[in-house]
């Protein structure tokens, strides 16, 4: 499943209507989030659209997960959700050479606050081994 900040404005809301209404035609199917993010500066207000972008999606996600912070089954149909993507990257367009939507500078070493935005909101996952326990 790809839905994201390209078809609408009210992020988190809209994140999860489509979501319910995915798993209203398919009931029986876990969902997989393969995907969501922005580019910085994507809404005019640079490297914090990317953190806000982050957070309203994940609030559109999250209450959907199968599992909960806690480590406890839910109601969910959620089975995961990632962030596109890890680094900036070189593109073949002499306007724009660089896509900007990963969360790592094209050094690799540099990181965007977006990707500390995003290990807290994955901690409590992570350290109990993900959704899949």
């Amino acid at each position: 499943m790809y839905y994201g900040v390209f078809y609408g404005s009210l992020i988190t809301q809209e994140t999860m209507k489509f979501l319910q209404d995915q798993h209203e035609l398919y009931p029986d199917r876990p969902i997989i989030a393969c995907e969501f993010g922005t580019w910085p500066g994507s809404k005019g207000r640079g490297e914090m659209d990317q953190v806000i972008v982050a957070r309203e999606t994940l609030d559109g996600l999250l209450p959907l997960a199968a599992v909960n912070e806690q480590g406890n089954a839910t109601d969910g149909f959620l089975a995961s959700a990632v962030w596109w993507c890890q680094f900036n990257w070189y593109r073949v367009d002499r306007e724009a050479p660089v896509q900007s939507m990963g969360v790592t500078m094209m050094d690799r070493t540099t990181h965007k606050e977006t990707r500390d935005v995003l290990k807290e909101i994955y901690k409590p996952y992570f350290d109990m081994g993900g959704l899949g326990r």
